[in-house]
C-alpha cells in the first residue's frame, strides 16, 4: 500500500511511505521536493544520525512487551496501549523511533487518572520533532527520553495540559524502581513521581530547540542533555523553565523547593546503575547536521566541526556540559513572575532573552548557579552574556523586583541587559548578582530602580576587585578571542562609572562588592579611581573583602551616599582597611570593619553617623587614624575588640562619641575628644587598674588636650576608670567584629 504525501507550504521534509514488511514500512526522503540521493552531494555529510534513509522511521513502537501502539491516520500519530504503574498515575511507552516530520502530530491517548507519561527510545537513532506533541484524556506531564538527542524543529509545537520533559538520560529512576532505555522493568513497581536521571554515557546525547515550546500557567519546561541549545522559544508563564547540559556519569535529580524547582547534579559511583547495551549519541554538531529540520534551526555547522549563529560570528563550544541560548525563554506572568534556570559547565547567552516579569511581582532567574554559588544547584566552570542578551525579572505594576544571579566557578562576562525593576504603582527593586568565585568582567548597569519604592541591590562577587576608570572589553581581549575561555588570573576588573550609575538608581539603592579567597587571590578591594558625585542620596555602597580594602586616592561623596566597608570577611585576622586620602560624605553614614582600620587623609561626614570597629592580632594598632575625624553631628563610635587605638582627635558637634578598647587609648591632636550641647562621651580603656588614662598625655593612654561636651570638660588628670558623660548605647553588634 501506499499513502499520498501530505501537501503543506514548503514543507521542510516530506515522505511517501512505500510497503516493505507487514506492519513495518519504508520510506523514500526528500528535501524540499529532492530525493536524498540526489540531495546529499549538495549538503554536508550526516555523521551518524540519519546515514541511511532509515535513521528516522517515524514513530515505530518497540516489540519489548510494553504494549505500545501507534495508528498513524493522516498526519496523527495515536498512541495508545502502554504498561501503567501499581498506583495506575504512570504510563509507561517504548520506541523504536521517535520522529515527527513538518505537519505531523502525535497523540498521546490517556485515562483520566493518569498524571505523568514517560517515552523511552529504545533505537539508535536521534529523535528529529518538527511538528505537535499532544495529549488527550489527561492532564498528564509528558516525559521524552531517548539517549542519542532530540532535535525540535521551527515547527516544533506542545498541546498539553502538564509539564515537558525532553532528556537524553539513559535511565529514570523512581523510588524503589527504575525505567531504563533497555530491558523490561517491572513496570507496577515504578509508582510516584520521577525522582531523578541516570546519564551513565561517557558523552550524553544533545538537545536542540528551534521551535516553540509552550505550556499552561504555572507548568514547567525541561530540557537535560550531555549539550543543549535553544534558538527558539519556551514558555512557562508563571511556571518553571529549567534549561541544564550535564557531563556523562552523573545523576540529575529535580525536587521542589518552596516556590523553586531545583537540580541537583551528584556522581554515579554504582556500576549496576550503567545500562548493559551501549549507545552511541550523535554529537552537536552530527545532530545539526545533514537534514533539513536541523537547517533550520538558525544554527551553522562550519568546515572545521565548530558551529556558529546565524546571527553571530562567536564560534561556540560543542563539548559536553555546553548550554547555549539565542532563543526567549518566557516565564512571565498576570500575576508573580516563574523561574527561570540555565545551568551547564559553559555557558552562553547570545541575544538571548530570559524574562520572568510578573504583573504583581517579579520571578527569579539563575543563570550559572545560584545567590553566591551556594546551595545545591550545579555551577558553571565559564558564564558568557553578550551585549544583546537580556535577563529580565521586573515588577510590571505591583510588587518587588525579581531576583538575577550571573554565576560563574571561574569567569563571568556579563554585558548584556538585567533588570529587576520594582512595580510602577508601589513596590521595591530587586536583587542582581553579576560574580564569579574566579574573574569577573561586568559592563554596564542593571536596572534595579523602583519608580515607587526603594531600589534594590546589585551584588559583584569575585576574588580580587580592582575599582577603576576602564574602557569597555571587546573579544579581542579574551584568551584567544574566545569569551568561552576561562580567564587564568587577575583581578576583576569594575568600572566606578558603573557603580555610579547604579547608585544613582533610587533611594535606598544598595551596591554590594564582595570578595571571597582562592587560587592566588586574598581577597583583596582595590578603589584607583573613585568620585560620587551624581548619586541618589541615602544609597548605600558595600565593599566586603576576604582581604583588605584599598583607597589609595580617597573616596567622596557630595550626594549623602552611605559606606559600609568590611575587611577581613573571613575572620583569618588578615584584613585592613587603607585610605590613604580624604574621605567624606555628605551626610552618608560610614561603617567600617575590619582587622586594622587605617586613615591618612581628612575625614568628614558632615552629618552622617561614623562606626568603627577592629581587631587587631598583630600588635598593631586596630584603629590608627592621622588626621582628626568630623561628623558635623553625627554620632562617632570607635570599638576595638583587641589593639591599640590612635587617633588625633574626635569632633562630633553635637554627636555622642564613644571609644572602647580592652587595650589602651591615645588621642594625639588637638582638640582631642570634643562635642557639643551635652552630648554624650564614653571612654572604656584596657588599663585595667596599671595603666591610668591620662587626659592631657597621650603618650601611653590618655589624650593630648581636653575632652568636653561644651557643658562639662574633663579635667586634666589621671583616670583608671572609664571616662563618662551621658548615656550611649552600645554599638550595634553586627558592625562589631566577632573574635577569631
Amino acid at each position: 500500500m501506499k499513502r499520498d504525501c501530505q501537501a503543506s507550504a514548503e514543507p521542510l521534509l516530506s515522505c511517501c511511505e512505500m510497503l516493505s514488511t507487514p506492519g513495518h514500512a519504508t520510506r523514500a526522503w526528500f528535501v524540499h521536493g529532492q530525493k536524498w540521493s540526489q540531495a546529499i552531494a549538495a549538503t554536508t555529510l550526516l555523521l551518524g544520525l540519519v546515514a541511511t534513509p532509515s535513521g528516522a522511521d517515524g514513530i515505530l513502537p518497540a516489540n519489548d512487551g510494553t504494549g505500545t501502539q501507534v495508528t498513524p491516520t493522516g498526519n496523527d500519530h495515536a498512541i495508545t496501549g502502554g504498561a501503567t504503574s501499581a498506583d495506575s498515575q504512570n504510563l509507561f511507552h517504548s520506541f523504536t523511533e521517535f520522529n515527527l516530520l513538518t505537519g505531523e502530530s502525535a497523540t498521546f491517548i490517556t485515562d483520566p487518572a493518569i498524571l505523568n507519561i514517560l517515552s523511552r527510545v529504545t533505537g539508535g537513532n536521534a529523535s528529529l520533532i518538527d511538528g505537535l506533541l499532544q495529549v488527550s484524556g489527561s492532564n498528564a506531564n509528558l516525559f521524552l527520553i531517548n539517549p542519542n538527542g532530540i532535535l525540535f524543529g521551527p515547527n516544533s509545537v506542545l498541546n498539553l495540559q502538564g509539564g515537558f520533559t525532553a532528556v537524553t538520560a539513559d535511565q529514570v529512576n523512581f523510588a524503589d524502581s527504575a525505567f531504563g532505555t533497555v530491558g523490561t522493568p517491572d513496570y507496577a513497581a515504578l509508582v510516584g513521581d520521577p525522582q531523578s536521571f541516570s546519564f551513565s554515557l561517557e558523552n550524553p546525547g544533545s538537545v536542540v530547540n528551534a521551535g516553540t515550546l509552550s505550556v499552561l500557567p504555572g507548568e514547567s519546561v525541561v530540557l537535560i542533555g550531555g549539550q543543549v541549545l535553544n534558538t527558539g522559544t519556551i514558555a512557562a508563564p508563571g511556571g518553571d523553565i529549567i534549561i541544564s547540559a550535564v557531563e556523562g556519569g552523573n545523576l540529575v535529580r529535580i525536587a521542589q523547593s518552596g516556590l523553586l524547582l531545583n537540580l541537583e547534579v551528584e556522581t554515579l559511583t554504582a556500576v549496576s546503575d550503567l545500562p548493559t547495551t551501549t549507545f552511541t549519541p550523535a554529537s552537536l554538531p552530527e545532530l545539526l547536521t545533514g537534514n533539513a529540520i536541523a537547517q533550520a534551526t538558525g544554527v551553522t555547522v562550519n568546515p572545521d566541526g565548530t558551529i556558529t549563529l546565524d546571527t553571530s560570528d562567536v564560534a561556540l563550544p560543542t563539548d559536553p556540559g555546553t548550554t547555549i541560548i539565542s532563543g526567549t525563554l518566557d516565564a512571565t506572568s498576570g500575576d508573580r513572575g516563574g523561574n527561570i534556570t540555565v545551568l551547564g559547565n559553559t555557558l552562553g547567552l547570545l541575544g538571548g532573552t530570559l524574562d520572568a516579569s510578573g504583573d504583581s511581582g517579579g520571578g527569579t532567574l539563575r543563570v550559572g548557579g545560584d545567590y553566591t554559588g551556594q546551595g545545591p544547584l550545579p555551577t558553571a566552570a565559564v558564564t558568557f552574556i553578550d551585549g544583546a542578551s537580556n535577563l529580565v525579572a521586573d515588577a510590571i505594576a505591583n510588587g518587588d523586583g525579581g531576583t538575577v544571579i550571573v554565576w560563574s566557578d571561574e569567569t563571568t562576562r556579563s554585558y548584556g541587559t538585567l533588570s529587576a525593576r520594582g512595580g510602577a504603582n508601589g513596590g521595591n527593586g530587586g536583587l542582581v548578582e553579576t560574580s564569579s568565585l574566579g574573574f569577573l568582567d561586568t559592563q554596564g548597569v542593571p536596572d534595579i530602580s523602583a519608580p515607587n519604592g526603594l531600589a534594590g541591590t546589585w551584588l559583584l562577587d569575585p576574588f580580587d576587585v580592582q575599582i577603576s576608570a576602564i574602557a569597555p572589553t571587546d573579544t579581542a581581549a579574551f584568551p584567544g578571542g574566545n569569551p568561552f575561555i576561562a580567564q587564568a588570573g587577575g583581578p576583576a576588573i569594575v568600572s566606578w562609572l558603573d557603580l555610579q550609575v547604579a547608585l544613582g538608581t533610587g533611594a535606598g539603592v544598595t551596591v554590594t562588592v564582595s570578595t571571597g579567597t582562592g587560587g592566588g587571590d586574598e581577597g583583596n578591594i582595590t578603589v584607583d579611581d573613585f568620585n560620587l558625585s551624581e548619586v541618589s542620596a541615602g544609597a548605600t555602597l558595600e565593599l566586603l573583602a576576604a582581604g583588605d580594602i584599598d583607597l589609595p586616592l580617597g573616596l567622596e561623596s557630595t550626594a549623602g551616599v552611605n559606606y559600609d566597608f568590611q575587611a577581613d570577611t573571613d575572620n583569618d585576622g588578615n584584613g585592613q582597611i587603607n585610605i590613604d586620602d580624604d574621605f567624606s560624605t555628605n551626610g552618608g553614614d560610614v561603617a567600617l570593619q575590619g582587622a586594622e582600620i587605617n586613615i591618612d587623609g581628612f575625614f568628614d561626614t558632615f552629618g552622617g553617623d561614623i562606626t568603627l570597629a577592629a581587631d587587631s592580632m598583630t600588635g598593631n594598632p586596630a584603629i590608627d587614624i592621622l588626621l582628626p575625624v568630623f561628623s558635623d553631628g553625627g554620632d562617632i563610635s570607635l570599638t576595638s575588640l583587641s589593639g591599640d587605638i590612635v587617633i588625633a582627635g574626635l569632633d562630633a558637634a553635637g554627636g555622642d562619641i564613644s571609644i572602647r578598647t580592652p587595650d589602651l587609648i591615645r588621642v594625639e591632636g588637638s582638640p582631642s575628644i570634643e562635642t557639643f550641647g551635652g552630648a554624650a562621651i564614653l571612654v572604656e580603656h584596657g588599663g585595667n587598674g596599671n595603666v591610668p588614662f591620662v587626659v592631657g598625655d597621650a603618650s601611653t593612654n590618655g589624650t593630648f588636650e581636653t575632652i568636653t561636651n561644651g557643658i562639662d570638660t574633663v579635667p586634666f588628670d589621671s583616670y583608671l576608670a572609664s571616662v563618662t558623660f551621658g548615656n550611649i548605647e552600645p554599638p550595634d553588634p553586627n558592625l562589631t567584629p566577632v573574635p577569631n
